[in-house]
Order: structure tokens, then C-alpha cells, then sequence
């Protein structure tokens, strides 16, 4: 299963030891309403780990971590929709379909004393075949803001929810003309205030979502919003996407400079792309307050 959200090598310093191991339940298949990770199992569920349940990066795991501990559910440790993350990342990094993920089990640091655990969650993963496997959930640095199953409240990245980077000038670029008032009066901007894209397929998605003229060719603004930023029906992988493309290039817009000015208006077609690795019958993906201009 493709990755929900990679994770970076750079260190982070976080001292606390999560001592649980929390249990929760998802769903048995995708025709089926899913299960919330709430709920939990009983310490005779899931069997307690032993260091030689701990995969190679585990390291050395200190005798005195107690890993016979039940711990809490993952409630009491998470909120819900981050239960619900670490169970997704967890069908992607054991490469297995998410709703055999049956429950999240969160075991003590076993070395929280080293830099290279400090940002680290241990998982201990229950299957629907009745085995659990370890896995590690690093979060050095920046990844709280970009990868879901390191974000306090979860969010489906988004590439092109705002015009960042667009007016970076690279070394050498010479300035730009200004707009002119007759392009600025015949640009059409595109509008969108909510979008209701069914989900009915797995897979990568491209889709046209309208048009729009730009004066000069320049990208003024582009942000979107997702209505719910992380759906439990629907599981995405990598980022939602909307590019901006001139007619007639394959082109995004990605820089002002690199594009250029041009006289006149310049039509743009705006694409949205995204990928699902996993969702229920009725999922959407709900785009709201998108505006190209």
C-alpha cells in the first residue's frame, strides 16, 4: 500500500516515554462501516511484547522497561482521528491492506533516554490474522506539521492550498512589468465555494476542475480547504494536489519569474489530483473555498 506520509531523518527532542499499549479496532472490509480506534482490547487481546518482538531499529531495548505493561487504550493517548492515522501508516508500512489492521498498541520507549528515540512512537500492530508486528513511527523536525500520523490533529497534506513560493525570486531574475489595468479587467478568476467529488475507485486521480484567465499571466492567488481535513472513510496517499497550467503546456505554474509576464490575459486550466488507497462506500472528497485568479 503506498505511503499515507514519508517520514524525515533529521532529529527531534521529545522527552516522554508514551507508556501504553493501547488497542483499537478499525474496519474488516471496505464494504463495511469501519470500527472506530477507540474501542479497546483486553491485555489478554494482545500479548506483550519481548525484545525479540522489536525489529532491528528498535535498538537495544533497557531491562527496565516494563513491556509486559497493558498500558491505556489509544484513546486515552491519542485523539481519535490520530489513532486512526497511526493505523493507516501502519497498513503502509507493512504493506498490508488497512482493514486488516485490527488494532494500534503503543509500547514503552525501550532506550527514551537516547536522541535517536526521543521522537519516536513504538507500535505493537494486531492483524486480522492474529499476529502483531513492531513498528517505529518517527517524527523528527517539521514532521508534526506535514506527515498525519505525527500531527497532534491529522490533516491530509495539501500542495497548492496557498501561493507559497510562487513569488520567490531566483538568483539573477530581473523585475517584472506591472499588471496592466486592461488584462486585470478582462482576467477571470475561478471560484469554487464547495466541491463534492465522489470517491468510487482506488488509485491516482486527475481531474479538470474548471478554468480561469489570468492578467499577465500571473498567478495573484491560489488556496483551497478541505471540508474535513482528515476523513476516517477515505485514506489518501501522498498529497491532494491543484496545479495551475497554461493552455497549451504541461507546465504547472510554480514561480513568477520562471513563468513570466505576458500582455494581455492568459488561460489557465486547474487540475486536481489525488490518490486513495482505501475508503467506504459514500466516502467524498469535499473541496471548499478554492479560488484561482
Amino acid at each position: 500500500m503506498p505511503r499515507v506520509a514519508r517520514i524525515s531523518n533529521a532529529l527531534a527532542i521529545v522527552g516522554v516515554a508514551l507508556l501504553a499499549v493501547a488497542c483499537a479496532q478499525v474496519g474488516s472490509g471496505i464494504d463495511s462501516a469501519a470500527p472506530s480506534l477507540l474501542g479497546s482490547m483486553s491485555p489478554s487481546d494482545v500479548a506483550p511484547a519481548s525484545p525479540s518482538d522489536l525489529p532491528p531499529d528498535f535498538g537495544s531495548p533497557s531491562p527496565t522497561i516494563a513491556l509486559t505493561s497493558t498500558g491505556e487504550p489509544c484513546a486515552s493517548v491519542f485523539n481519535s482521528d490520530r489513532c486512526d492515522a497511526l493505523a493507516a501508516f501502519a497498513a503502509d508500512q507493512l504493506g498490508v491492506p488497512f482493514p486488516t489492521i485490527r488494532a494500534i498498541g503503543i509500547l514503552p520507549n525501550p532506550s527514551p533516554g537516547q536522541i535517536d528515540f526521543a521522537h519516536r512512537t513504538f507500535l505493537s500492530v494486531g492483524l486480522d490474522d492474529g499476529t502483531r508486528r513492531p513498528l517505529v513511527v518517527s517524527c523528527p523536525g517539521i514532521a508534526s506539521a506535514t506527515d498525519p500520523q505525527c500531527m497532534p490533529s491529522p490533516a491530509v497534506p495539501l500542495s497548492g492550498s496557498s501561493n507559497g513560493g510562487y513569488t520567490d525570486v531566483p538568483d539573477g531574475s530581473t523585475p517584472l512589468p506591472a499588471l496592466e489595468p486592461a488584462a486585470v479587467a478582462n482576467a477571470r478568476p475561478l471560484r469554487i465555494a464547495e466541491l463534492d467529488i465522489p470517491i468510487t475507485s482506488l488509485g491516482r486521480t486527475k481531474m479538470t476542475i474548471g478554468t480561469a484567465l489570468l492578467a499577465n499571466g500571473v498567478l495573484r492567488d491560489r488556496h483551497f480547504a478541505l471540508r474535513d481535513p482528515w476523513s476516517t472513510n477515505v485514506h489518501f496517499a501522498d498529497w491532494i494536489t491543484v496545479e495551475v497550467t497554461p493552455v497549451g503546456t504541461d507546465v504547472p505554474l510554480t514561480n513568477l519569474y520562471e513563468a513570466g509576464w505576458r500582455p494581455g490575459v492568459e488561460e489557465v486550466v486547474v487540475t486536481l489530483t489525488y490518490n486513495v488507497v482505501w475508503f467506504q462506500p459514500g466516502a467524498t472528497l469535499s473541496l471548499v473555498d478554492l479560488l484561482v485568479r
